[in-house]
């Protein structure tokens, strides 16, 4: 074998290294890229989940608030005469909840900020219920999970009161 076979042969083996590790390194990319495509998609289905759950539990809140407060002003409009459980001032409350539920946002609004109006409607509600002297009508989303099936199997739920009537721990794990 001549020197000049040798350098042939190192070269060869040289090149072939080379393509191996550039081989190597495309693959590792190709496999990067396609872990952060998956991952984005992945992350984006979460999220939308994630999205509809709170939307559906803060419409469900709403809407407690809004049912309690129409039947309470429709109880106080019939028991006027007769000196019906809810005072004018609870009622004044009642409709300033009512009129705070009707410009909550019902489209998915960017630009809304929906934490502070949510708030308002949660803190009128709860003066509602002190000036009618009703602690027991507040909201409860545990209890209205429960009452509409939506307790997981991973949720704890303990008997709490006298009714044995099953509290669950609130799913945090958003």
């Amino acid at each position: 074998m001549t020197t000049f076979e040798i350098d042939e042969r190192m070269v060869d083996t040289a090149a072939g290294m080379d393509s191996l590790l550039h081989l190597e390194s495309m693959l590792e990319q190709s496999g990067w890229d396609d872990g952060h495509s998956a991952g984005i998609e992945m992350g984006r289905e979460e999220g939308r989940e994630l999205g509809q759950r709170i939307a559906w539990r803060t419409a469900g809140e709403i809407g407690f608030y809004l049912g309690v407060s129409t039947s309470l002003l429709e109880e106080h409009a019939k028991g006027k005469d007769n000196g019906g459980a809810v005072n004018d001032r609870a009622a004044r409350v009642l409709e300033s909840i009512v009129s705070l539920v009707d410009a909550f946002p019902r489209v998915n609004d960017l630009d809304a900020d929906l934490v502070p109006q949510l708030e308002k409607i949660r803190g009128k509600y709860k003066l509602a219920t002190v000036l009618l002297k009703m602690p027991s009508l507040k909201y409860d989303p545990a209890a209205m999970a429960a009452a509409e099936g939506e307790v997981s199997s991973d949720q704890s739920v303990a008997v709490s009161g006298s009714n044995n009537s099953p509290a669950v721990r609130p799913d945090l794990s958003f």
